[in-house]
């Protein structure tokens, strides 16, 4: 049986490495360019977004991508479970890690979605219009088709 106190710190710890390791994640798929997962927006010379094209497989970053979500959800759940026994964080770390990763973030590449893009792109209602290379459901576009 493990001691109260043990416990607290193995949750804390489990926390605070699953959520780093999730940003860590999420800022390599940034940051290895252009992918299934990011925005094509082309490199600005000395102005972020910085990013090396390194031509990462689908595969790999969904792989990526569904461990970094795994990671900061069991980091998550380790943090509240750490809260629930008593661990109380200093607000130094949480601010400076949040600034860390807003900044990191903002450096690199967007991870997100195409589906974004196309929509800022085209100035479009995206409740009537659906995606490239997205196909509906036949009534799902019989609905489409009547507006």
């Amino acid at each position: 049986m493990m001691r109260p106190e043990r416990r607290m710190r193995l949750a804390a710890v489990t926390a605070c490495t699953g959520i780093c390791l999730s940003v860590a994640i999420l800022a390599g798929v940034g940051a290895a360019g252009p992918s299934v997962a990011t925005v094509r927006i082309h490199r600005a010379g000395a102005w972020p977004p910085w990013f090396d094209s390194l031509h990462l497989s689908d595969l790999t970053v969904t792989a990526a991508l569904w461990a970094a979500l795994l990671l900061g959800a069991a980091g998550v759940a380790a943090g509240l479970a750490a809260l629930r026994q008593g661990w109380r964080p200093p607000a130094r770390w949480l601010v400076t890690g949040a600034l860390v990763a807003v900044i990191l973030f903002r450096q690199l590449w967007r991870v997100g979605s195409e589906c974004g893009e196309w929509l800022a792109g085209s100035n479009a209602d995206p409740h009537s219009r659906s995606p490239p290379g997205l196909r509906l459901a036949p009534p799902q576009a019989r609905a489409l088709q009547r507006k």
